[in-house]
């Protein structure tokens, strides 16, 4: 088997990197909330700023756990449940022609399993596609 695994590896190009983006984030500051993940996020980010149609970067606060070692195995929770449903979510925004760059922020003082992490996500990702849904039409 590649290392894609059908169109589901989390390539350095979805990776969000850039601190113009994560300034845009975050001076927009739109987000949703979905049980322990925030998601932080704006539309229409311009293209050569970002690499993919969906571009994604996950936190877990150090006030929240201590050690590195829960935080990690946290942010591979969440990094594994976006890889394993990302496809729908790029589908729409290529379709709707929108670029689209998140941050996901863990924000519960107890580690979830993956199965609860996995459903926040898919929640997270039906709301975002709402809200482009919403959006009017990117110029």
């Amino acid at each position: 088997m590649s290392a894609d695994a059908g169109g589901r590896a989390f390539p350095k190009a979805e990776r969000l990197c850039s601190r113009r983006v994560f300034d845009l984030i975050f001076t927009h500051r739109r987000s949703c909330r979905s049980g322990s993940l925030r998601c932080i996020y704006a539309f229409d980010v311009p293209t050569d700023w970002v690499k993919a149609p969906v571009s994604m970067a996950v936190t877990v606060p150090k006030h929240l756990f201590k050690r590195a070692v829960r935080r990690n195995l946290l942010k591979r929770r969440i990094r594994e449940a976006y890889r394993l449903h990302k496809a729908p979510l790029i589908e729409y925004m290529q379709h709707l022609g929108r670029t689209l760059a998140l941050v996901i922020k863990y924000e519960n003082k107890t580690p979830d399993t993956f199965a609860l992490i996995e459903g926040d996500m898919l929640r997270i990702f039906r709301k975002l596609m709402y809200e482009a849904r919403q959006l009017p039409p990117a110029a």
